[in-house]
């Protein structure tokens, strides 16, 4: 049975020649040039209705097939020929699963370098800021150690310059006593030339033949008896109440006075400085000492009488000598 070709010519099993077109032969579709006719007297021979139903045509010439259709040669070799890609299918797609595993495994060390790399940062960062913390802890340290440094040498200085107002205040003192006592002795000088009675000189307050002078600075009983001795004197010893009442009239209320009583040497025996017992005493007894038995030296209290303090504590004193004509 006749084949539509091209351009609706139809072509019999007798009649099977090459029309310009595109033809699958032996399951194979090639172009065959330019499937346009020279002239249209082509289609004259072999023109024929195309207009039929599908139904009505019948099946293709073996070895012949319709314009681009899918071969219909053995169904054993179609398949065959397709069953084939299938293994060629899987090979790919274990191909396909390995590279997927290779670029998982590619994935994994990228993953592991980069946490590797951020641990090393971070690692970085943190000795960076301990390096900055140590320098800032150590610069603290070095201007604490400065300060430091400079403050004892301040306080060094500060207690030279003490010290030296100390013995330039003690010199002084002494020269005004020593210029004193020599006034004095010009005073005595004069005095017996004169047939005079005796005197005391400035500074000195006169009492009964003795002179007296009350200090205004504050030293222990040790150092203000030194004192005394140094314008060849004594701390004040009491004799009577005439001389206590004259004490209590020329010392000022708010102070208290040392005198030359201790009892340093036995607790509870009082001895002025003269080696003498008291023969008359003007003690507080209201008064409720406390540590009675650290409390070896005697001073002329604010309200007149006498009291027991520590010896090292410091008060100002009054120093008692004859007097001169």
């Amino acid at each position: 049975m006749a084949q539509p070709g091209p351009y609706g010519n139809w072509i019999g099993p007798g009649r099977l020649q090459r029309q310009p077109g595109i033809y699958s032969v032996a399951g194979r579709i090639s172009p065959v040039g330019d499937f346009r006719p020279a002239s249209p007297d082509s289609f004259e021979a072999d023109y024929d209705d195309v207009s039929m139903a599908g139904s009505e045509r019948g099946p293709p010439a073996k070895g012949v097939y319709l314009l681009a259709g899918p071969p219909q040669g053995d169904p054993e070799d179609s398949q065959r020929k397709f069953g084939n890609s299938e293994p060629e299918s899987g090979n790919g797609d274990r191909k396909s699963g390995n590279g997927d595993r290779k670029s998982g495994n590619s994935d994994r060390k990228s993953g592991h370098r980069d946490r590797k790399c951020g641990q090393w940062a971070m690692a970085a960062a943190m000795a960076l800021l301990g390096l900055a913390w140590g320098g800032l802890l150590a610069a603290a340290v070095g201007k604490h150690q400065a300060l430091w440094a400079e403050l004892e040498l301040l306080k060094s200085n500060f207690s030279a310059v003490l010290d030296s107002l100390q013995q330039e205040q003690t010199r002084l003192h002494f020269g005004i006593r020593q210029h004193q006592l020599e006034q004095e002795e010009q005073a005595d000088l004069l005095c017996r030339a004169l047939g005079s009675s005796r005197r005391c000189g400035p500074g000195w307050r006169s009492h009964a033949g003795s002179c007296y002078s009350f200090s205004g600075l504050a030293l222990s009983w040790g150092r203000a008896r030194a004192a005394c001795e140094d314008l060849g004197a004594q701390l004040a010893v009491v004799s009577d109440e005439a001389e206590q009442l004259f004490l209590v009239q020329n010392s000022n209320r708010s102070s208290s006075y040392w005198l030359g009583v201790t009892d340093a040497e036995q607790e509870g025996k009082w001895r002025w400085v003269n080696g003498e017992e008291p023969q008359i005493g003007f003690w507080d007894v209201w008064l409720q000492e406390e540590q009675q038995e650290l409390k070896d030296c005697g001073a002329l209290g604010p309200k007149g009488r006498w009291v027991s303090a520590a010896c090292a504590e410091p008060l100002r004193w009054v120093c008692e000598r004859p007097g001169h004509c």
